[in-house]
């Protein structure tokens, strides 16, 4: 068969930055902004309550540096726990350079201490969607207020084509996690691998595996995001086709 014996990813734990924006979207002065956004994002007003919102709410990590919360770090640990009765030990385990994709494999070990001993490598083809310059402003939408144009630019093209200045839309991670997958194939056929990445990169790669079309992969980007340290099974059956196939047992399973 030319596919590992089975892909286990588990999405990283939760992060400051996952933190930091429910306290943000549960502040008054953001309900406050959105109702001024709502009317008119080239006002005065909303752009002085965005920049009220920056200033409230400063993040001191880049996107690569972000690191787990201690509820991030404790889902991984129990991931690692609940992983044990689900899976064979692996193989090799490949993780996003990001550190909290590090951190939280550090968590797994703990849960699970036999990993400690499994190969361990880290891949820029997992890493998260790039959303460039938007990461210096907390949220799109005060992005957007800042870079008018660029919200045009948006509402021409859509979630799913749109690219922030610098950074990747969809079909860029998509093209990625294919040349991942290539990896997978030459590397680690009949290998159980296991895989520590994001939101994005899980859905990207499933929509490969299925052919999604870009309105699939919204409705499942709406309706069923991956969750912090979920975990998702795909198992490899080499009867099925003339090279074996990969089939999607388990997704965005929880433990706590």
């Amino acid at each position: 068969m030319k596919w590992p014996t089975y892909i286990a990813v588990v999405r990283h734990g939760e992060s400051e930055f996952n933190k930091l924006k429910k306290e943000l979207e549960q502040d008054k002065l953001w309900a406050k902004f959105l109702k001024e956004y709502k009317k008119d994002i080239n006002s005065v007003t909303t752009r002085a309550l965005a920049w009220e919102l920056l200033e409230k709410f400063p993040f001191q990590y880049s996107d690569y540096d972000t690191p787990l919360t201690a509820l991030g770090l404790r889902q991984a640990v129990l991931t690692g726990v609940f992983l044990k009765n689900q899976i064979e030990i692996p193989d090799v385990v490949i993780t996003s350079p990001y550190l909290r994709c590090r951190q939280t494999f550090k968590g797994l070990e703990t849960g699970w201490p036999e990993l400690s001993r499994v190969q361990f490598y880290t891949d820029e083809f997992i890493a998260e969607r790039d959303v460039g310059l938007r990461g210096l402003y907390l949220h799109w939408r005060i992005f957007y207020v800042y870079h008018p144009e660029q919200k045009k630019l948006y509402d021409s093209k859509g979630y799913y084509q749109y690219r922030f200045p610098q950074g990747e839309n969809i079909p860029d991670v998509r093209l990625r996690l294919r040349k991942f997958n290539d990896t997978l194939i030459r590397e680690f056929a009949d290998k159980r691998v296991l895989l520590v990445t994001h939101h994005q990169t899980i859905l990207a790669d499933w929509a490969n595996r299925e052919r999604m079309s870009p309105e699939e992969f919204l409705v499942l980007d709406k309706s069923n995001p991956p969750k912090n340290c979920s975990f998702t099974l795909y198992r490899g059956y080499p009867e099925l086709g003339k090279d074996g196939k990969l089939i999607l047992e388990k997704y965005n399973e929880v433990c706590i």
